[in-house]
């Protein structure tokens, strides 16, 4: 069964410049940017370990992520 959309959507005539959006440009470039959510104890946790070493907690994740896949088995990053 074809769920009915809610609103006016289908009573007004497409955008054109919509329909003709360019592709996507996500995860193109050298370095791509990502979001980590974590709580105050987790924050405050990674960021004295990244001082304690003098690295960025970026570099930091990126070493654990590492080592986590050499463990199994996997190529580091």
């Amino acid at each position: 069964m074809r769920k009915k959309s809610a609103g006016l959507s289908k009573f007004v005539e497409p955008d054109t410049r919509e329909a003709e959006a360019s592709p996507r440009k996500r995860g193109k470039r050298e370095l791509v940017g990502i979001t980590i959510r974590l709580n105050q104890a987790q924050w405050r946790a990674v960021h004295d370990a990244a001082l304690s070493e003098g690295v960025a907690m970026s570099q930091l994740f990126v070493k654990a992520l590492s080592e986590r896949l050499q463990t199994k088995g996997l190529p580091p990053l």
